[in-house]
């Protein structure tokens, strides 16, 4: 017996999804329909759902684990009004133009390495940088905590701090709870290029000071 997955005619296929239009109204998913339908796209069903019900269509879409960062990710770059707007598209980020069609920004992510992996959710590679094409990931709790933007540090440098009492600069690292103290500098720069090198030569996910110097 042949494992292929079985064909349907263009009629066929309409009557398969208007009986799986009946179980969404009864609170079904559309992944429900993928487990049923083996070798059929995701992407398919939604399609063919829009034929039969576009509201049942997209209240499934909405169930996608990835369908809330998306919408959240646009507020933040784009509507003004969203209370993280000034840490976002106030600072210039921006969202993809490409990734405002959800089933791009779902196929591109699903590309990526580790995607759903356990422990892992999207991280951006530079926090001073949106949510483009080369800057997202799928990254773990200690790389994403190492991943702090330095616009957050009153240096101006990541991993960089001023001591109160001597008005001199400590360069430090912070990785899977570990704390790596580099010494003190008399210049904010000097301390940043310390930690740059020290992420560097470790192999680290730190967002670095200097991009030139990767």
């Amino acid at each position: 017996m042949s494992s292929e997955p079985e064909l349907f005619s263009h009629t066929e296929w309409l009557e398969q999804m208007r009986y799986y239009y009946s179980k969404f109204e009864e609170g079904g998913s559309v992944y429900e329909a993928a487990k049923l339908l083996p070798g059929v796209p995701v992407d398919d069903i939604w399609e063919s759902l829009y034929v039969c019900g576009p509201k049942t269509a997209m209240t499934s879409r909405k169930q996608h684990p990835l369908y809330n960062r998306w919408q959240n990710a646009q507020q933040k770059c784009k509507n003004p009004k969203d209370p993280q707007y000034k840490n976002y598209g106030g600072r210039g980020l921006k969202f993809s133009t490409n990734f405002e069609d959800f089933d791009y920004y779902v196929d591109y992510l699903e590309s990526l390495e580790d995607a759903y992996k356990e422990g892992f959710s999207i991280d951006r590679k530079d926090n001073d940088i949106g949510y483009i094409e080369g800057n997202i990931r799928w990254a773990n709790k200690s790389t994403q905590s190492a991943n702090i933007s330095k616009k957050d540090n009153k240096t101006g440098f990541t991993g960089v701090n001023i001591q109160t009492d001597s008005g001199r600069y400590s360069a430090t690292v912070k990785f899977k709870k570990k704390i790596f103290h580099l010494g003190t500098f008399d210049t904010a720069l000097e301390a940043a290029k310390v930690r740059d090198k020290f992420v560097s030569d470790n192999n680290m996910p730190h967002t670095l000071n200097f991009k030139e110097e990767k």
